[in-house]
């Protein structure tokens, strides 16, 4: 249902993305159909078409709690692969010898 001129002057910022999304058919954000269909909502809400990186790099800028946004999703996802490369790329503290040796003293 299309918003009438009332409507869009009373709506939430919520209700206007929606309507806006409605209106350019942007239901699917997977793949790069889905980072074409951000830049267009990052465009309608006044960041240059210069090129897309800059687009998010700026929105990105301007909006940390996006990033906080970002990461609290990464964090809700159960992906074996991002978990694996994180796992890889955390150093150890020293207190995993420690613990190897306690428990070897024990013994």
């Amino acid at each position: 249902m299309t918003m009438t001129c009332k409507e869009i002057d009373n709506a939430e910022l919520s209700e206007l993305v929606e309507e806006f999304c409605d209106q350019k058919k942007l239901y699917c954000f997977e793949g790069n159909s889905g980072i074409n269909k951000l830049k267009k909502l990052l465009h309608a809400i006044g960041y240059s078409k210069d090129s897309f990186d800059c687009e998010v790099y700026n929105f990105l800028q301007d909006n940390p709690g996006a990033i906080h946004a970002i990461i609290d999703w990464i964090k809700e996802q159960n992906i074996t692969d991002w978990k694996e490369y994180l796992q890889s790329e955390i150093v150890p503290s020293d207190d995993d010898d420690n613990l190897a040796d306690d428990a070897n003293s024990d013994s």
